[in-house]
């Protein structure tokens, strides 16, 4: 049902524009009206222009505005604080009760960490327990302080829940229906969990079908596709088969192939880049340093001259002289190359405190060897001051004294 001759508008419509979406209410067999959206996309095929049509049931989305209306009058109204935020746990929306609590607008708190409330009543570590706890269980519950904006310190009973926990619980999503940007969808399956790569959520992924995809955001084509193919598949022979394929379909090359060789290929040079500059860092710093020991060794011996004097009358040997000035110089080697590795660790420390899904790592065998350059570039920067100190006449260095 709908106005006289609104098919065929909205079809030279979308014959002119390419792309044209409206809603209609559809009469059933059995008489009663179904509301629906029509999709019309221009297509060619085979040399000829036709439009791919699709139809989308309104019903279920409709009934769920319906649900997200209520549900927002209950978060408005309630009289317990409530607190959405992101995998991050970045605090995305709090309900007016959450304002009224804590005397934080949704303004101030938008985007920061829950953290910015806790009291001095916990441990040390007692949050970073609980959100452990959150990422494996998917709840948390308890009693905790937290500080109010003016400083007030108050007791109040946590409960917490992911959006997995919220939607589903322990029971399987297969044949449940979600919403996603407005639109209800049916889940059909369910992906093998990958995990979290450099603190993200790689099963934080919903796909759908592609139609109503382009459709939620408003394009004509699509955006990216990727192709998987066997291990031992030529990717450039299948990347030149695709174009071949899809320069047929468009008549122009209206798109750009970036096989996984030459992504690896880009990430290996800038790696390689990566590499250089560090190195290069490294190298410098290693130069300011051995040049650092010399310049302090140097004034060391100039002004430790008549005690090398009376050490050599007192019948010190020349190698008991280098020995101990080259000794000097590996100690204040060793003690920066231990200051600069605590910086180190407690860098990475501090990287993994503040993204807990970071892979952040130390391998102890490269603080080791990071450690005996720093000796050597001590010992070897300390071999010309000590020979000269070695080399001084007793007589004149006790005379200078």
């Amino acid at each position: 049902s709908g106005p006289p001759g609104t098919n065929r508008q909205m079809i030279a419509k979308a014959f002119k524009e390419g792309h044209v979406r409206f809603e209609w209410d559809h009469r059933h067999l059995d008489g009663h009206i179904v509301p629906i959206e029509v999709t019309l996309s221009r297509i060619t095929q085979d040399g000829h222009q036709a439009l791919l049509t699709s139809w989308f049931n309104l019903t279920d989305k409709r009934r769920a505005a319906e649900l997200e209306s209520r549900a927002s009058v209950v978060f408005e109204n309630t009289s317990e604080g409530i607190m959405i935020t992101d995998a991050d746990t970045r605090i995305l929306s709090v309900n007016p009760a959450f304002t009224k609590i804590t005397g934080y607008s949704e303004d101030e708190v938008r985007w920061r960490r829950p953290s910015f409330l806790q009291s001095s009543h916990k441990q040390p570590g007692f949050y970073e327990l609980m959100w452990r706890q959150l990422q494996d269980t998917g709840r948390w519950q308890g009693e905790i302080w937290n500080r109010r904006k003016n400083g007030e310190t108050y007791p109040e009973w946590l409960s917490i829940s992911t959006l997995r926990d919220e939607l589903f619980g322990d029971r399987s999503p297969l044949g449940e229906r979600i919403r996603v940007g407005g639109e209800t969808y049916r889940i059909i399956g369910s992906m093998q969990p990958k995990g979290q790569m450099l603190g993200f959520d790689l099963d934080d992924t919903v796909y759908i079908p592609i139609g109503r995809a382009m459709a939620m955001f408003d394009r004509e084509s699509l955006m990216e596709v990727d192709i998987l193919y066997h291990a031992d598949a030529d990717a450039e022979r299948l990347a030149e088969r695709i174009r071949e394929r899809l320069t047929a379909r468009h008549g122009s090359e209206d798109f750009t192939i970036v096989t996984q060789d030459q992504m690896l290929e880009v990430l290996g040079s800038v790696l390689e880049v990566l590499t250089l500059a560090v190195g290069a860092l490294g190298a410098i710093s290693l130069l300011v340093g051995g040049i650092g020991i010399l310049t302090i060794m140097t004034i060391s011996v100039n002004e430790r001259t008549g005690e090398v004097g009376l050490l050599r009358a007192l019948g010190a040997g020349r190698n008991q002289i280098v020995g101990l000035f080259l000794g000097e110089a590996v100690v204040l080697a060793g003690l920066g190359g231990v200051a600069g590795l605590l910086l180190g660790i407690g860098g990475a420390w501090l990287v993994g405190a503040a993204v807990p899904g970071l892979p952040t790592h130390i391998a102890w065998d490269y603080v080791l060897l990071a450690f005996a350059i720093a000796v050597a570039i001590g010992l070897l920067a300390g071999v010309t001051p000590a020979i000269r100190a070695a080399g001084l006449d007793p007589v004149a260095a006790l005379r200078d004294e």
